[in-house]
């Protein structure tokens, strides 16, 4: 009885965390006036819709080819709507052109025409820096923000090298933020095909059963880093913890127990990874003090690494060494200009799951040197 008891509350668990009220706002712009139109933006956005109410949204506003006025009116009531809703899940998609400018993101309304300068552009767009902000105010449970707009500048006066969007420096809390690929890269519109092809397949990903929030998100980066052999690497900022745990799919009821109940079986605690868990290629994800780095970072066999620092192309490169006794996890690497020429010793912190096989982890721990605490994210790209 008491096993029955138990399966009944989990699945009760799960099944509030999914029944959550959940809102949405879909944007997706491609009939452009005065710079290059696209072909899958209104789609993206239309399949999106769909694909939202069929998982159970309570609402999914839509906007398609939107000017600045309607972009920024769709945004208010969105944001409206979550702050009446406290325990609410929000879901913001944008497709169509986005831009970056002195380290800010722009998402371009169609009728934003040739933009000329930096100062037309945050008159004439919406930044993503108040979309964020504006969300974060709401106040409500979890928002989702998933960017489809890491295109090429399309205008002219754009500095060599601004490509795609730029890195999100201060992900606000509880929000979960996707873009179509690293900053400052571009995404492929996947012109033969009907949607883009990083919204393709978050689509494909989104209707898979059983899959949690953050098995979406991971599965998608993984999908189309390995489809365009890692020329587009989608990016993640996870700012919520419990990511793993909530379900865009109504998961199936767990299996009751059999005709007899037997014994209560003992919790048996995982079993701490073991080396081989690490060998491979991870994103790091490295937040201190407020701040947020990228790194890539390659386990090899026989305790030696690789360690770039990453953003979008690398910036610095340097080899080192690691060690995990099943305690204690050693990263040794020295960057020459790096923020902090460090030597990591980290403890593991059993707090935070991790079991042999996952594709994520995490480690909390301070430079050799009375450095800042330091949050480490390790998303597994390949093995």
């Amino acid at each position: 009885m008491k096993r029955a008891g138990f399966f009944l509350l989990l699945f009760l668990t799960i099944t509030v965390l999914w029944a959550q009220q959940k809102y949405a706002l879909v944007i997706g712009n491609g009939a452009y006036t005065g710079i290059r139109t696209l072909r899958n933006p209104v789609n993206d956005a239309n399949d999106m819709r769909a694909t939202l109410l069929s998982l159970g949204f309570n609402d999914v506003a839509i906007l398609s080819n939107g000017t600045l006025e309607q972009m920024e009116s769709a945004i208010l009531n969105f944001v409206r709507r979550l702050s009446a809703s406290r325990n609410a899940y929000g879901f913001f998609f944008y497709a169509g052109h986005g831009v970056q400018a002195n380290g800010e993101n722009y998402l371009i309304p169609v009728d934003a025409g040739s933009i000329q300068s930096d100062s037309q552009l945050r008159l004439r767009t919406v930044s993503v820096q108040s979309l964020l902000d504006d969300l974060s105010k709401a106040g409500n449970e979890l928002n989702m923000i998933v960017l489809d707009a890491c295109r090429d500048n399309p205008f002219g006066w754009a500095r060599s090298g601004s490509r795609g969007l730029s890195v999100v420096e201060h992900p606000p809390s509880d929000s979960i933020i996707m873009y179509a690929t690293a900053p400052n890269t571009t995404a492929d519109d996947n012109p033969s095909g009907s949607n883009g092809l990083f919204t393709g397949q978050l689509l494909s990903n989104l209707r898979t059963p059983g899959l949690s929030v953050f098995k979406v998100f991971d599965k998608t980066m993984g999908d189309v880093s390995r489809i365009t052999n890692g020329i587009q690497r989608p990016e993640l900022y996870l700012s919520y913890s419990g990511a793993d745990s909530i379900y865009f799919t109504r998961p199936e009821p767990p299996p009751g127990p059999g005709p007899v109940p037997g014994p209560i079986e003992p919790i048996i605690p995982p079993v701490p990874p073991n080396s081989n868990t690490f060998i491979g290629t991870w994103i790091a994800t490295v937040q201190y003090n407020n701040s947020y780095d990228t790194y890539e970072i390659s386990f090899a066999a026989g305790n030696r690494c690789t360690v770039r620092i990453y953003n979008g192309t690398v910036i610095q490169e340097t080899t080192g060494s690691w060690l995990w006794d099943g305690t204690f996890f050693k990263l040794t690497a020295l960057f020459r200009d790096a923020k902090i020429p460090y030597q990591n010793n980290i403890q593991w912190n059993s707090v935070l799951t991790f079991a042999e096989g996952s594709d994520v982890f995490y480690i909390l721990g301070t430079p050799a040197s009375d450095g800042p605490l330091m949050r480490f994210t390790f998303i597994k790209r390949y093995g």
